[in-house]
C-alpha cells in the first residue's frame, strides 16, 4: 500500500497493518481498513479505495475467493528477505522469488516484522515467516485449495505451491530472497 497522507513514510513501513494512515491511503486491491471487522455485504469501492490494480482490471470480483468469503480482497502478501520494496527492478536478481501469495484474514494478522535468527525487523529486511510459527488452521500459508496456495513470482509466472514445500531458511531460501545469487 502507499500511504501518501504520511510524507515521512509514503510506503507504509512504519504504519501497522491495521492502521488507517489517513484519506488518502491506497492498497493494490479493494481494501479498506476503515471497515474493521469487515462489514457484510461488502460495500462498492470507488477511487483510492478501488486499489492500485482498479483501472486494469473490469471487474473487482476477482479478488474475492468464492471459498473465503470473510475477506474483503483475497489478500496477499510477501516475507521476501531483503525486500524490492521502494527499490528498481534491478535489484532483484532471484526471478522465481515469490512476491505475493494469497493470504488469510485481514492484511492485519500480516506480522512483516516477524525477525528470525537469518533475517532483521528493518524496514526492507524482513525474513520469511517461519513455518515451525504458523498456526493451525494457517494463517500466512493457507491451504484452501489442495492443501496449497497460488503463488505469484517477481518474473510475473506463477505457481502452485504447498506450504510444506515452502523454504523459510532465511538467508539462504530462493523462495524468499529477493537478491540471491
Amino acid at each position: 500500500r502507499f500511504c501518501p497522507d504520511l510524507p515521512d513514510d509514503s510506503l507504509c513501513v512504519n504504519v501497522g497493518a491495521t492502521k488507517l494512515s489517513g484519506p488518502q491511503e491506497t492498497w493494490w486491491a479493494p481494501f479498506d481498513n476503515a471497515f474493521i471487522p469487515e462489514p457484510s455485504p461488502l460495500p462498492t469501492y470507488k477511487g483510492v479505495k478501488a486499489g492500485f490494480l482498479q483501472p486494469y482490471i473490469k471487474n473487482l470480483q476477482i479478488f474475492r475467493c468464492p471459498s473465503y468469503p470473510q475477506g474483503q480482497v483475497g489478500y496477499c502478501m510477501s516475507y521476501i528477505f531483503n525486500s524490492p520494496m521502494g527499490r528498481p527492478d534491478a535489484f532483484v536478481s532471484n526471478l522465481g522469488v515469490f512476491f505475493v501469495w494469497d493470504h488469510k484474514r485481514t492484511p492485519g494478522c500480516a506480522n512483516t516484522g516477524t525477525s528470525t535468527a537469518n533475517s532483521s525487523s528493518a524496514p526492507g529486511m524482513r525474513g520469511p515467516f517461519p513455518l515451525e510459527q504458523e498456526t493451525n488452521p494457517p494463517t500466512h500459508y493457507p491451504n484452501r485449495h489442495s492443501e496449497g496456495f497460488n503463488a505469484l513470482k517477481y518474473d510475473n509466472s506463477s505457481k502452485f505451491k504447498k506450504s510444506s514445500s515452502l523454504d523459510t531458511s532465511g538467508t539462504s531460501s530462493r523462495d524468499f530472497i529477493a537478491n540471491l545469487n
